[in-house]
């Protein structure tokens, strides 16, 4: 119960003070703080950045040759026809 009161106090105060912060530098609208949604709302903001900004990579053919008790078993990972591979071969 203290801890909602808690949240609920500082969601009120902070919300109003950094709308005011906000309004003397020409923001029309309100800007909404809570000590749970401020991170949460950061680390979404910050997982669209990374996602905005990636860039396309490319990736090395794997495969191995394995001796076994049974026997040489040969693996290949298989990626689709489509996707993009180095030009370097390993």
């Amino acid at each position: 119960m203290a801890r909602s009161i808690g949240d609920q106090l500082y969601g009120f105060n902070m919300t109003r003070a950094y709308t005011l912060a906000g309004q003397n530098k020409g923001l029309k609208s309100v800007l909404s703080v809570g000590r749970v949604q401020t991170p949460i709302l950061g680390l979404i903001v910050n997982r669209y950045l990374a996602f905005k900004n990636h860039a396309v990579a490319s990736y090395f053919t794997v495969s191995a040759q394995m001796m076994l008790d049974a026997g040489t078993v040969l693996a290949k990972l298989v990626v689709p026809e489509d996707a993009p591979v180095d030009k370097i071969k390993c």
